[in-house]
């Protein structure tokens, strides 16, 4: 059985929902097994305050972008494919709730499990009395799951779509919620001082029209035992309108969404349901854990599984409210028959985990196929008997720009890492080439028979599109497709020395680091000179000229020490296209280091990073002033960029970069291999040289006036 390593789980938001908690807690556990667990958020917005101890990456900033619109799920496909490309590709995804589904069947992931949190029978049902537009996207929605692997959270969610057929699943599965019960006991007994003095009873959850809070209300008003009702997490305007309208003259005390809802729970008398359906309902098995009785509806599905045995004579029937009442009282004077009930162990936080791990691993399409043959090819490389005894991490001098950069240090990398690679000046008889641009001649010179048998992966670097090749890789993702243009993270600076954590929030020292021709004029303008001087700022510029044959008298190991350095500054000379054609180097090796990065308006900046937050985006002088003002003056500020950095650095590790180019050999080039070889083009293309190939497809670029990067 295939040994799982790393786990995706992807989900729409982190509003404070049940599904979303789900997805924290596994995240966490998974990570506390030792397996490298990353949480994937399609949009950025969260109730939940976010452990140190997970990975949790974002895919929009606007929280309100609606991703049901075909070119938004065909974008976040994109971006999400390039995301889990640049972490280096996982063992297992798991997808969770609706919105989320349609965006990863598009991305089309190997070895993805979709989790169903919901009945989809009665979400149908609700969606199709909105209106037939709404009606019709989520069942296209829903339809994205035909022929795919499913996870159920209850039995009844997975009988529901066995008897339908409406879904047409590879599999289904049923894992229940995990529940970390020592943990909710532990937050239950944390004190809270706006707790109610009286007896209360208690509902947890939206306000959405499944929950039924019309119907608790109802039942609220027949109850007999003299409690308040508290009504936590639901939106207090919206609700105070519908307690309004039901005339109800009983106390009800609305609160907002908590961090800790367990000492709430664990001090009601009960805690109650409402809802027409549900897919689990694990508040009712939350309240459980704390010891607390509960009523509820006998909605499909859940309750009737977690209420089993004895404790099914608290359900009531659906939109009885009277019934519901009744047996709220009842459970409020059985308290101890609500004692260890069977479904705590059900859902024990490390039995589910290992049903998910089980699960993952039984996936028939995890196993990857190394057979196939990687050669770097380096022409013109003088010391190839000896590549083999170089340290990548202290042998950058060996390795000039461009061709050495991409093919020599990416070969020693791999080498270094275990990956079965090699590099040869000559072609190899199979498998895959990866070779650099400016190598390009080189290979037109080689006999196109035997070319024309290897896959051809070329790196550009900053360069323009080398058009032959069957695979490009680039340093960011503006010009990929995803098909036959990849995005792959550059290698982070070799022994890089972080800053002093010593020197605090104090700015004394501002570097440039890279290539001199690079830096924009106005900063060695003596109006940034007299700037620094008046902020008694220290400007440490260590930029590099090269020679026409790429080397340099300069010892650029210097880049690595940040020992020192309190602010990075990059800001290239202004160019219309956002540079789109470079990396995002300089950021990551700034968030390696601890320092935070001023940098000039650049497309792959703003790819991985988030402007304000992990880096600072400036277009002039005046606005570089600006900034170093701002973080002068709010040290929290500037600590606040360092530790966002310091959560995305695992990203751009050495380790990680090894793991991308391996996600991309192994995993994605095995599939785009079978596709490309189908294609006419491909066909016709190999009857000829690669320099007539070349030839033609720059003039037919030409003619047809497409971008060249």
């Amino acid at each position: 059985m295939p040994e799982i390593k790393k786990v995706a789980i992807i989900i729409d938001t982190l509003n404070g929902g049940g599904a979303e908690k789900v997805c924290l807690t596994l995240t966490t556990a998974m990570a506390k097994r030792g397996l490298k667990s990353h949480l994937i958020v399609l949009k950025k917005k969260c109730d939940y305050e976010l452990p140190d101890s997970i990975n949790v990456h974002f895919i929009f900033d606007n929280p309100k972008i609606k991703l049901y619109r075909r070119r938004r799920q065909i974008e976040a496909a994109k971006r999400l494919k390039a995301l889990v490309a640049k972490l280096g590709g996982f063992d297992v995804h798991f997808s969770n709730l609706d919105e989320c589904h349609p965006i990863m069947a598009r991305a089309n992931l190997p070895n993805t499990y979709y989790v169903l949190h919901n009945s989809v029978e009665n979400i149908l049902r609700r969606t199709s009395k909105l209106g037939p537009l709404k009606y019709w996207r989520k069942w296209t929605s829903f339809s994205t799951l035909n022929n795919k692997d499913l996870i159920a959270v209850s039995k009844g969610v997975k009988k529901e779509i066995e008897s339908t057929r409406r879904i047409r699943a590879k599999s289904v599965t049923t894992i229940y919620n995990p529940l970390d019960t020592e943990d909710i006991r532990i937050r239950a007994d944390e004190q809270q001082e706006d707790l109610p003095a009286g007896p209360y009873i208690i509902y947890v959850g939206r306000l959405a029209e499944q929950k039924r809070v019309d119907i608790l209300l109802e039942a609220y008003q027949h109850l007999k035992s003299e409690a308040a009702l508290v009504m936590l997490g639901s939106e207090s305007k919206k609700l105070e309108r519908i307690i309004s309208r039901s005339g109800i003259k009983k106390p009800i005390l609305c609160k907002p969404f908590k961090q800790n809802p367990y000492p709430w729970i664990k001090h009601a008398r009960a805690l109650v349901l409402s809802s027409d359906y549900e897919g689990f309902g694990m508040v009712l098995v939350e309240a459980l854990a704390c010891g607390t009785p509960v009523a509820s509806t006998d909605c499909p599905h859940g309750p009737r599984e977690i209420l089993s045995g004895s404790l099914d004579k608290f359900l009531a029937p659906l939109q009885a409210p009277e019934i519901l009442a009744a047996k709220i009282d009842a459970a409020i004077h059985q308290r101890e028959t609500f004692q260890n009930p069977p479904i705590l162990n059900e859902v024990a936080l490390e039995k589910v985990v290992d049903q998910y791990i089980e699960r993952a691993s039984q996936y028939s399409g995890l196993k990857k196929t190394h057979s196939i043959k990687i050669t770097f090819y380096l022409p013109k490389y003088q010391k190839i008997d000896r590549i083999d005894q170089l340290d990548p991490f202290r042998a950058r001098q060996e390795m000039p720009r461009g061709e050495g950069f991409w093919i020599l240090q990416t070969y020693c990398f791999l080498k270094y890492f275990g990956v079965d690679v090699e590099i040869s000046q000559t072609l190899p008889d199979e498998g895959i080439l990866v070779f650099h641009r400016r190598n390009k001649n080189s290979l037109f010179s080689e006999d196109f028979k035997r070319v024309n048998k290897l896959i051809l992966v070329g790196c550009r670097g900053d360069l323009h599109d080398i058009l032959v090749p069957d695979f490009e890789i680039l340093q960011n993702n503006y010009f990929a497709d995803g098909e036959r243009k990849f995005a792959m993270p550059h290698w982070p600076m070799p022994n890089i020395k972080p800053r002093d954590p010593a020197r605090g929030d104090q700015i004394k020292r501002i570097a440039f680091k890279g290539f001199a021709a690079q830096l924009h004029p106005d900063f060695l303008s003596q109006e940034w000179m007299d700037f620094l001087t008046q902020h008694n700022i220290e400007w440490v510029q260590n930029a590099v000229t090269f020679t026409q044959d790429g080397k340099s008298t300069f010892d650029d190991s210097v880049w690595a020490d940040y020992s020192d350095i309190d602010l990075v500054i990059a800001v290239r000379p202004e160019r219309n296209d956002l540079h789109t054609n470079k990396p995002a180097l300089k950021l990551y090796n700034a968030w390696i280091a601890g320092v935070p990065a001023i940098l000039g308006r650049e497309y792959a900046y703003r790819e991985v990073g988030t402007i304000g937050e992990d880096y600072i985006e400036v277009s002039c002088l005046e606005d570089a002033k600006q900034a170093i003002t701002h973080l002068l003056n709010n040290p929290a500020a500037y600590r606040a960029m360092i530790e966002r950095g310091r959560q995305k650095a695992p990203m751009y590790s050495h380790e990680a970069v090894c793991e991308a180019w391996q996600h991309f050999f192994y995993q994605v080039l095995p599939e785009k291999i079978g596709k490309r070889k189908n294609t006419l083009g491909y066909k016709i293309s190999r009857l000829f040289p690669l320099g007539v190939r070349y030839r033609c497809l720059f003039m037919w670029k030409w003619l047809t006036l497409q971008r060249m990067r």
